[in-house]
């Protein structure tokens, strides 16, 4: 496991490289869907990631955004979101990441998220702790001063939900941010840049990672671990233990008929 944890490392930091190359040319766009885009380096990073994580283990399944899953029953896999906020990617806006997740019998193992704007890797190996660059994050249980979730809107959700949890912080003196990147988002929980992450409707590649991540930094994992096994999306909702009864309640919000 180790050294498949270096080499995610290694290759999330060369996909970040490529990506930024991108970002000088002329790029290609297409529109997959409401509030889903697709460019060239979205499909060049994500077959780079793909080359690069089969050659060194062919036994191993892959399951990323822009090409066909090869998951077997039962297999190991990687889950991969080559650009994570590609909207955000195409304009330059600086919140978009590489996502890589290594998964075992339904189980995440190996959490890698990238930043290469600011070059900063988040990491984690299941039991060894999560890490901003070489620095161990531990996260704090007690409840903040002033509380912030980031808060991700996804078009597959009704709008009634984004407004319904909207008005439940309002309520509740809640401070929000919307960034646009679920991976960086869930990252940048264990730096503590906030409490927090709640999106009613997320895809396994765009959150396995940050998921590990914060579960080793010593938070909690409301809803998404599931995502491991289903290959299904869903919502997720994780962050600091205190913040626990706030993110089931959203949770439960979002659930309503």
């Amino acid at each position: 496991m180790l050294a498949r944890y270096q080499l995610a490392k290694k290759v999330a930091k060369a996909a970040g490289k490529l990506a930024l190359s991108y970002q000088e040319k002329a790029l290609t766009i297409e529109a997959k869907g409401i509030q889903d885009f697709v460019t060239q380096a979205d499909q060049q990073v994500e077959k780079q990631i793909r080359q690069a994580l089969q050659a060194a283990y062919p036994e191993d399944g892959f399951f990323g955004e822009e090409s066909e899953s090869d998951v077997q029953q039962g297999q190991a896999f990687w889950a991969v979101d080559p650009i994570d906020g590609t909207s955000n990617y195409m304009r330059k806006v600086d919140q978009w990441g590489i996502s890589i997740a290594y998964v075992v019998e339904g189980a995440i193992q190996i959490a890698v998220i990238y930043d290469p704007v600011r070059d900063i890797l988040y990491h984690a190996r299941r039991g060894n702790g999560a890490f901003c660059n070489e620095q161990q994050q531990y996260l704090n249980a007690e409840t903040p001063i002033d509380p912030t979730l980031i808060l991700g809107h996804s078009r597959r959700a009704e709008l009634r939900v984004y407004l319904d949890i909207l008005q439940h912080l309002h309520q509740n003196n809640i401070e929000h941010r919307k960034f646009g990147s679920a991976a960086l988002g869930l990252a940048q929980v264990i730096s503590g840049h906030c409490d927090g992450y709640f999106e009613a409707d997320l895809n396994p590649w765009d959150c396995l990672a940050g998921l590990l991540l914060i579960e080793e930094a010593g938070g909690v994992v409301i809803c998404g671990n599931d995502m491991a096994k289903t290959l299904q999306n869903g919502p997720v909702a994780a962050g600091i233990i205190s913040q626990s009864a706030l993110l089931q309640q959203l949770l439960k919000i979002a659930m309503a008929k």
